[in-house]
C-alpha cells in the first residue's frame, strides 16, 4: 500500500533490500514546501538521514550511522520486526518538519531476502499541538507568567543543578489590590494583574524564573548572582513598575511590597526560601508598605 498508494501524510518511503544492500524502489512528496532528498543508494539514504536530523543526540542518529548490513540483520535476528523514532528533520526547502521515522523488517516472498521498509511521517502539527498543550499547562492561564506549580519545579531544578551559583527570591504582592476588586471589580482587577505581570517579566532576563503565586502575588528567582547593589537595582525596579501600573488606578491607595531572600544564605532549599522571602515580605508590608526588605535572621 505504502508503494503505490503514498497517504497524504506521507514525506517519503525507501523499500531495501537488505541482503543485495541495494534500494529497490524510493517514492517521496512534497509536504508543505519541502520533500525528502532522493537516494539512490543505501549509503546516501543514510548519510541523508543523518545530516536531516535536527538533534544531533538523537537516537536516531546513533541508528543511522550504523546503518549496516550487519547491524539490520542483528536487529531482525533479536526478534524486532520494526522500529520507530519521532524527530524534528530539515526539509528540501530548509524548514523543519516533525516525522515519524518508520523502519519495518519483512521477508521478499520473490527472493527471499531480509528487506527494509522506512518510510516518514508527517506528524509536525500533531507535535506542535502537544507542545501548545504542555505549554498552557505550565502557564497561568489570565496572565500567562509561570503558574505556582511549574515556577516552583523550575527554580527546584535551578538549585540542584547550579547550587554553586548565588540566586535571589523575590516575592511580592500588591498593598490595597482589594481596594481595586472592591471598587471597579473584579474584571478591572484581573486587568491590573495582566498589565502587572507583563510589567514584571520585562524586568527579568529570559533565563530568570517568574511567576504567578495566585491573587496578586508573584515571586521571581533572579539567577546567578551575588552582588547585594545588583539586588536592590532590581528591587527598585521592580517598585517603580509597581507604582507606574497602580498610577493608573487613582485614589485605590495601592503599591508593592518586596521580601527578599538569598540562596544559599538564607536556605539551600526552596522551602527555606520561599519561607524567609514570605517573612520578609511580611516586614515590608508591617513597616509601611511600598518598599523591599532583605531577610535577616
Amino acid at each position: 500500500k505504502y508503494l503505490f498508494e503514498l497517504p497524504k501524510d506521507t514525506c517519503a518511503v525507501s523499500y531495501i533490500d537488505v541482503d543485495a544492500w541495494r534500494v529497490i524502489t524510493q517514492r517521496r512528496q512534497e509536504i508543505g514546501e519541502g520533500t525528502i532528498q532522493a537516494c539512490l543508494t543505501v549509503e546516501e539514504l543514510s548519510e541523508a538521514a543523518v545530516e536531516s536530523i535536527v538533534d544531533k543526540e538523537h537516537e536516531a542518529i546513533a541508528f543511522y550511522r550504523n546503518f549496516t548490513h550487519d547491524n539490520l540483520l542483528e536487529i531482525f535476528n533479536s526478534g524486532r520486526t520494526s522500529i520507530s523514532f519521532e524527530y524534528e528533520r530539515y526539509m528540501s526547502d530548509g524548514s523543519v518538519r516533525w516525522v515519524r521515522n518508520n523502519v519495518k523488517f519483512m521477508t521478499d516472498v520473490d527472493s527471499g531476502h531480509l528487506c527494509a521498509m522506512l518510510f516518514a511521517k508527517d506528524i509536525d502539527a500533531q507535535k506542535k499541538e502537544e507542545a501548545e498543550l504542555i505549554f498552557a499547562a505550565k502557564m497561568d492561564k489570565m496572565t500567562m507568567l509561570l503558574n505556582r506549580e511549574t515556577s516552583m519545579e523550575y527554580i527546584s531544578e535551578t538549585l540542584e543543578t547550579e547550587g554553586n551559583k548565588k540566586h535571589v527570591l523575590f516575592m511580592t504582592d500588591i498593598d490595597n489590590f482589594k481596594n481595586l476588586n472592591d471598587t471597579l471589580g473584579h474584571q478591572k482587577g484581573d486587568e491590573f494583574l495582566v498589565v502587572l505581570a507583563k510589567a514584571l517579566k520585562n524586568c527579568f532576563r529570559e533565563t530568570d524564573i517568574v511567576g504567578r503565586i495566585g491573587g496578586d502575588e508573584f515571586f521571581a528567582l533572579m539567577k546567578n548572582t551575588g552582588a547585594v547593589s545588583t539586588i536592590e537595582k532590581k528591587a527598585k525596579e521592580m517598585l517603580s513598575v509597581m507604582r507606574k501600573v497602580c498610577a493608573n488606578y487613582p485614589g485605590m491607595d495601592m503599591s508593592g511590597s518586596i521580601g527578599i531572600s538569598m540562596y544559599p544564605e538564607h536556605g539551600t532549599t526552596l522551602d527555606e526560601l520561599y519561607a524567609k522571602a514570605d517573612v520578609a515580605l511580611y516586614q515590608a508590608k508591617r513597616t509601611g508598605k511600598d518598599k523591599y526588605v532583605f531577610y535577616k535572621e
